[in-house]
């Protein structure tokens, strides 16, 4: 689900909502607008829960309570009375009347600048769904289709079930064969690829016309050091990502990075970037190496969370043609003077891995660097201080 503010629902202002009502954005598959506050009678209270249940059943998407509507968009803002609590009541109502619960949703209460007080919740598509309304015994299942919502049949429930079961397969068999088309393309040299995905996959979830995204890959924020993932770091100055058959995606000589459609978010690395040699010996420029992954999960921590608010995410880290590689690292007792090691097969693959949380996206890295020196028999990995990088000179 595209997140049309581009900020984390704490971060979302007064000035956020006005320019969002300017963008004039019509409700559709991801969007809805409540003029007032779900009545607390039964009736209202089962209208909110197929409302919340019947976006995670489908995409996710933005629930905006207190803005009117005319034709479907956004026409002004309303005043939601006792919003906290209503907030609070539209919090617990959902978590003991939806079963199994929704992972992830977010509510708010925005106070804006004019004096209204209005309710935001963002449900993250789910990946343990279908979810059923429970709500004294009403056990029905309700899906969004387009701008409306709808009681799912039993071959929508039936296939939601067996799509939910096989996620994981259709992820493991879409990044098997990309790894066998990177594998075949790079050759004998060597790569570092990086790559994450939500999970489950989706259709067409990035829309590449949106400016946010060329801005992303072009300049992700929190970068650090030279070893940028960003492209304004590599080639020619007017470098810019360009549309292409799966996404969006830039490349330069032999680097790469590319977003897809399906939100797979993919970073390939020459290994001249990562590496240097001395009389005829590669080795490992760990600093460079330990940046370059930090960078990419900075990133993709921007990207699932503040642009497509996917709340379960996988990733992976392959290297390709690194046989005889060395890593040198540490000068500790009983070693007085640095320790090498060699990488003896021809690649490193670091299996998939589910994100629990993108929260820290530097613990992340960490725990994928971390397999990485295990590899070469070193049991830590340097520059992290209570898993946050810590850069030394």
């Amino acid at each position: 689900m595209t997140n049309f503010i581009g900020k984390k629902i704490e971060e979302i202002s007064s000035a956020d909502i006005d320019s969002f009502m300017k963008m004039k954005i019509p409700e559709n598959q991801y969007v809805d607008y409540k003029r007032e506050m779900y009545a607390p009678s039964d009736e209202g209270k089962r209208e909110m829960l197929k409302d919340i249940a019947s976006f995670a059943n489908a995409y996710g998407g933005c629930l905006f309570i207190g803005i009117d509507e005319d034709g479907g968009y956004p026409n002004s803002i309303m005043n939601i009375p006792n919003a906290e609590d209503e907030k609070d009541r539209l919090d617990k109502s959902c978590l003991v009347n939806i079963e199994p619960r929704i992972s992830g949703v977010k509510s708010r209460v925005i106070n804006m600048e004019s004096g209204e007080n209005i309710i935001l919740i963002i449900i993250p598509r789910s990946s343990n769904k279908p979810h059923m309304i429970t709500f004294k015994r009403l056990y029905q299942f309700w899906i969004r289709h387009q701008d409306d919502k709808n009681l799912m049949s039993i071959e929508e429930i039936r296939d939601t079930f067996l799509s939910t079961r096989n996620t994981m397969v259709e992820l493991q068999t879409f990044l098997k064969e990309r790894e066998k088309t990177i594998f075949s393309e790079s050759g004998v040299k060597p790569f570092l690829v990086i790559g994450s995905s939500p999970s489950p996959l989706a259709e067409d979830i990035i829309d590449i016309r949106d400016i946010r995204i060329a801005g992303f890959l072009n300049d992700p924020p929190e970068q650090v050091g030279l070893s940028s993932i960003a492209f304004k770091y590599f080639g020619p100055m007017d470098s810019i990502p360009e549309p292409s058959l799966m996404g969006m995606k830039w490349a330069y000589q032999d680097h790469q990075i590319e977003l897809y459609r399906n939100g797979y978010y993919e970073a390939i690395i020459p290994g001249n970037l990562f590496s240097y040699s001395i009389n005829s010996i590669i080795y490992i420029d760990y600093k460079k190496l330990i940046e370059t992954v930090v960078n990419y999960f900075r990133a993709a921590k921007y990207l699932f969370s503040d642009i497509l608010y996917e709340q379960n995410v996988v990733a992976y880290i392959n290297f390709f043609n690194i046989k005889d590689y060395c890593l040198e690292y540490g000068r500790r007792i009983p070693h007085p003077v640095p320790m090498t090691k060699r990488w003896g097969k021809n690649n490193l693959l670091l299996p998939l891995k589910q994100l629990v949380s993108l929260e820290n996206s530097d613990a992340i890295a960490e725990s994928f660097l971390l397999r990485f020196w295990n590899a070469f028999g070193y049991d830590d990995v340097p520059h992290f201080e209570n898993h946050i990088y810590k850069p030394r000179s």
